[in-house]
């Protein structure tokens, strides 16, 4: 019987067929190119000089699931280059690559290719994969073929030899300050191609930034309790409140760094206030999860279509005061995964929809210990089951719930940090590693807070404060970026009134890198994070002094500035 797999990137779910999503290329290259005053392409910045060359390996991650279950065996795979989406042909100079025996556990792998370094030219790229489990079974060909985005490029500028029609080799280190009065080429101290020199200063051209801030919708006070998500589209989604109506609205990006794009106010939507949540369900279609505080009632809104122009409100629970802090996700069964607040007894409730479109489902109870259940995030863990962050609010700490079942009917609870009045705005994602991780505010030093899970079901890890700079923490989001890296969007309150993005140094994210994005206009409030199909950052946000929708569009993997190397 021929099987059906899926492979995703740690929770990410398709269809029957296959998926695989780069995280990392082996080596570095400094792809920053230098420009002249007359805007011609210079050579080689002068103090820059190349290291060990970067080779042309790059590596993927995925998770594997046969019939929606992980697979933990060892398996074949089979990777072919080709130059289009279907049809065209092998890109030229390309074999077919087989990685042998690759060990998948809990549907966890890892494979290395090399097509060789002339493969990537500056071109579309795409994968067409196969696998074989266990070895020897006969391969199973992917439905599709994946788009190879950005990262496995570093491979072109590790090429990048001839700069200007020079070769590197030829420049070193300049010992002194140089003027630059127009196009001229480096080599020893100092050549130009006029056969000039000049010691004075050296021209340096600015370098870009973390990247840019798009102002997207000023129709009235729109912005808040903003939602970012993918559609399957490839552009971004999203969704968030427009007052003093409170009507829930959204927009959806015409390009990668949503610059423009169409803004919608969906009919049948009153009363929204708080927050909303987005997900993209397995129909395609985006899934908004929503608080209606005149009726108290937990809400949700499927689009009809890709842009979400229209679609159909659904009351999923009235029992009492309920809906607050809801945040959904796609589960592994492909329905949507609610979690939110049951003020009225001041527990953490689920609600597991029972189709795509959401129009019924099932109700649980999931902790009733005391005040809990504000702040609520939830993802899919490795396992394939529901991991919700939330705050405890009787003892003010941070918990987390792990769903026994695809439902998530049961499961355990656990405390996480205890360390002052932790866990308010969580955000939680999985991890490159498989694990749970979660950014939270820290009240009692106003500190950006993360908490590494030790295992799928949360029930321990560490916590480290990254960001003690003024009072920052508050509206975290998190997402793992194209790197395998977290990347946390935040707020910085009172001292900046800046939108800030923190880009973690490893998987634990033990240490890393704040940055001031936007600001210091009181800007950041609501945020929201994605990675968009060009695998950068896309960060929607409430501009608080404009009372505006605000989108930033990051320049690079870590949000932040690009430096320049050498003098």
């Amino acid at each position: 019987m021929k099987r059906n797999f899926v492979v995703s990137l740690f929770g990410s779910f398709v269809g029957c067929g296959l998926l695989l999503i780069l995280l990392g290329v082996a080596g570095s290259a400094d792809a920053h190119g230098a420009t002249t005053q007359s805007g011609q392409s210079a050579s080689r910045p002068v103090g820059i000089s190349i290291a060990t060359p970067l080779t042309s390996t790059f590596t993927y991650q995925g998770q594997l699931k046969s019939g929606g279950v992980p697979v933990n065996n060892t398996c074949n795979l089979q990777f072919g280059l080709w130059n289009s989406a279907s049809g065209g042909v092998q890109v030229s100079g390309t074999t077919t690559q087989t990685v042998p025996n690759v060990s998948v556990s809990n549907g966890l792998l890892t494979a290395s290719i090399d097509f060789g370094a002339n493969a990537f030219t500056g071109d579309a790229r795409y994968l067409a994969i196969a696998v074989a489990c266990p070895p020897g079974s006969g391969y199973v060909p992917m439905s599709t073929r994946q788009a190879i985005t950005a990262i496995p490029y570093a491979v072109l500028a590790g090429n990048a030899n001839q700069l200007n029609g020079q070769d590197a080799s030829a420049f070193v280190t300049v010992s002194g300050p140089q003027t630059i009065s127009g196009p001229k080429t480096f080599t020893d101290g100092v050549k130009f191609l006029d056969g000039t020199t000049q010691t004075t200063a050296f021209y340096r051209p600015a370098l870009p930034g973390p990247g840019a801030a798009t102002t997207v919708d000023t129709t009235g006070i729109v912005g808040q309790g903003t939602s970012i998500a993918i559609g399957a589209d490839g552009l971004g989604l999203i969704s968030y409140i427009y007052k003093p109506a409170d009507q829930l609205k959204v927009y959806h990006c015409d390009n990668a760094a949503c610059t423009t794009g169409i803004t919608t106010t969906l009919g049948n939507t009153t009363w929204v206030d708080g927050s909303t949540s987005l997900t993209i369900g397995a129909d395609g279609l985006g899934l908004i999860s929503y608080w209606d505080s005149i009726n108290a009632d937990l809400k949700v809104f499927h689009c009809d279509n890709v842009v979400c122009t229209s679609g159909t409100p659904t009351t999923l629970d009235s029992t009492g005061i309920v809906g607050g802090f809801a945040a959904i996700t796609t589960g592994a069964d492909g329905l949507g995964l609610i979690s939110y607040y049951d003020q009225t007894n001041g527990d953490l409730k689920v609600f597991h929809c029972a189709n795509a479109i959401c129009i019924s489902g099932t109700a649980t109870t999931l902790d009733s210990t005391g005040d809990v259940g504000q702040y609520t995030s939830i993802t899919i863990g490795a396992d394939g089951l529901g991991l919700i962050s939330y705050y405890d609010v009787t003892n003010a700490n941070l918990k987390a719930f792990h769903c026994a079942n695809a439902a998530c009917t049961n499961g355990t609870a656990t405390t996480l940090d205890s360390t002052g009045d932790v866990g308010q705005y969580t955000s939680i994602t999985l991890g490159a590693d498989g694990l749970g991780l979660i950014s939270y505010y820290d009240v009692t030093n106003a500190n950006l807070k993360v908490f590494h899970c030790a295992n799928a079901a949360c029930t321990s890890g560490a916590a480290t404060t990254l960001d003690s700079t003024g009072d920052v923490g508050q509206y975290t989001s998190l997402t793992v970026g194209a790197d395998g890296l977290g990347l946390i969007s935040y707020y910085d309150y009172i001292s900046n009134l800046d939108l800030k993005v923190f880009h973690c140094a490893n998987v634990a994210c033990t240490s890393g890198t704040p940055t001031a994005v936007d600001g210091p206009s009181d800007v950041g409030q609501y945020t929201s994070l994605t990675v968009g199909a060009d695998g950068l950052g896309l960060i929607s946000y409430y501009d608080n002094y404009n009372k505006y929708l605000k989108i930033f569009h990051c320049s690079n993997l870590a949000c932040t500035p690009h430096t320049r190397v050498g003098r």
